[in-house]
C-alpha cells in the first residue's frame, strides 16, 4: 500500500474551518458516538451529525465500514454546484485489542479512504493503536473524541473573539471618526475665510475708503 501511494502525505486533504455536516461512521451504541453527540453540541451546537450505524468488529465490520465511508462520500452529491452530503467523515470506535481493531486493517477500508474525496479523521483506539487505516487517513487522532474536538471548532471561544475584534474595530473607527472630524472643522474654518461674498465685503469696505480719501 505505501509502494501504492496510500500513505502519501501529498494526497492528505485539509480540514474544512468550519464544517456544517459531518458523517460518523462508528456503532449505533457504544461510548465512541455519545462522546461525540456530546462534544459537538457543546462545541457547535448547530452542526449535522450524520450516523452511519456499523460494526467496528468482527466478521463483516470492514465492508461495512467500507460501505459507510463511500456512501458519505458520494450520497447526496449536487453534480450542479459540487456540494456534498458531509464536509468530514470521522471513523470512530473505542480501544480494543489487535483482532478487535481488525477490521480497519483490511484493504476495503484502505481503499475506501484512498478513494474518497471527502477528507476523513480517524478516532479509533487508544492513542497507542495504530491501523493500517491510520496511516491512510487524512488526520490521525488519539481518541473519537479527539477526532470530534478538532473537526469541529469551538464557537464559544469564535465568537468571543469576534467580540473582542468588533470592540477592537469600534474603539479604531471612533478614533478615526474623531480625526476626520477635527480635520473637518479645520476645513470648514478654512472655507469660511475664503468665502467670496465675505472677500467682495472686505474689497467693498476698502474700495469706499480708498474712495472717500480720494474725494
Amino acid at each position: 500500500l505505501a509502494q501504492k501511494g496510500y500513505f502519501d502525505f501529498e494526497r492528505k486533504k485539509p480540514l474544512p474551518p468550519y464544517p456544517e455536516k459531518i458523517g460518523i461512521v462508528t456503532a449505533l451504541t457504544g461510548a465512541a458516538i455519545e462522546d461525540i453527540k456530546s462534544i459537538a453540541k457543546r462545541r457547535n451546537p448547530s452542526v449535522q451529525l450524520y450516523l452511519y450505524p456499523s460494526k467496528v468488529q468482527g466478521e463483516g465490520a470492514a465492508a461495512q465500514i467500507a460501505r459507510g465511508i463511500r456512501d458519505f462520500d458520494t450520497a447526496g452529491v449536487d453534480i450542479i454546484i459540487k456540494q456534498k452530503l458531509c464536509d468530514v467523515i470521522i471513523l470512530g470506535r473505542g480501544g480494543g485489542s489487535l483482532e478487535d481493531l481488525w477490521a480497519f486493517n483490511e484493504i476495503e477500508v484502505a481503499d475506501a479512504i484512498y478513494y474518497a474525496d471527502t477528507p476523513i479523521i480517524s478516532g479509533t483506539g487508544h492513542e497507542i493503536d495504530m491501523t493500517i487505516a491510520d496511516y491512510c487517513l487524512n488526520v490521525l487522532t488519539a481518541t473519537p473524541s479527539a477526532a470530534c474536538e478538532l473537526a469541529i471548532p469551538d464557537m464559544t471561544s469564535f465568537y468571543t473573539r469576534m467580540h473582542n475584534y468588533q470592540e477592537v474595530l469600534g474603539t479604531l473607527l471612533q478614533q478615526k471618526l474623531m480625526l476626520m472630524y477635527g480635520k473637518t472643522a479645520l476645513l470648514e474654518r478654512q472655507l469660511e475665510a475664503q468665502r467670496p461674498d465675505k472677500k467682495l465685503m472686505s474689497h467693498q469696505l476698502i474700495y469706499e475708503r480708498l474712495e472717500g480719501r480720494l474725494q
